[in-house]
């Protein structure tokens, strides 16, 4: 739905402002409707009403430091909290599209499951929170890290691990591509230690 179809550009076609605050930064969430991670979202309770999608989110001087993408709303309007994506992370996608574009389609080289009770206490855990790995491909990027089978993954790039689907959120929600080096936090044996990952390209089907 765009502006027209509220009648506004009838008479007069000046564009619309709307004069909100910043209410905070770093938002990450997950949208109920389309399923998708959105992260690193500048929040605001500035009107984003439908069709406003794409337009910039300006400061006091008039300087750009966001585009207006979405709403928080059960009804459909808005009611004061909105997101913005943040102007830098605009600029560097443009800078990847000008370069050619990126490839997210990387490789990690691991699989994983929820963490038992039962392999929790061997753990040394008082509760099953965590990513236990199941295997680790040769050769992968994972298996160049070092981690190995029984290995329980606890934290990925500073956020928490709770359970085999909390891992798969946060790497959908954090800006990975081929060639990006991933931290890991990794339990193991009642020791816990840090490992980076070096993402790599997808290998080839065989066949």
């Amino acid at each position: 739905m765009h502006w027209e179809s509220y009648g506004l550009f009838a008479v007069n076609d000046q564009p619309s402002v709307s004069v909100g605050v910043i209410s905070a930064l770093g938002r990450d969430f997950k949208s109920g409707s389309d399923g998708r991670i959105y992260s690193e979202m500048i929040q605001t309770d500035a009107a984003i009403n439908r069709g406003n999608s794409g337009g910039p989110l300006v400061n006091s001087e008039a300087v750009a430091i966001g585009m207006n993408t979405l709403i928080f709303s059960e009804s459909g309007g808005s009611v004061g909290i909105g997101f913005a994506i943040p102007s830098n992370r605009i600029s560097a996608a443009i800078e990847d599209l000008l370069k050619g574009g990126v490839n997210r389609n990387y490789w990690i080289g691991i699989r994983a499951r929820d963490l038992t009770w039962t392999r929790a206490r061997i753990q040394g855990l008082d509760k099953p929170s965590g990513a236990e790995v199941t295997s680790v491909e040769a050769g992968s990027p994972a298996a160049q890290a070092g981690i190995r089978v029984e290995d329980v993954i606890v934290e990925i790039a500073g956020r928490e691990v709770e359970s085999a689907r909390a891992a798969q959120d946060i790497l959908r929600s954090t800006d990975l591509r081929v060639g990006s080096t991933l931290s890991m936090k990794i339990l193991r044996r009642h020791k816990t230690f840090e490992v980076q990952v070096t993402l790599a390209p997808l290998p080839p089907e065989e066949g």
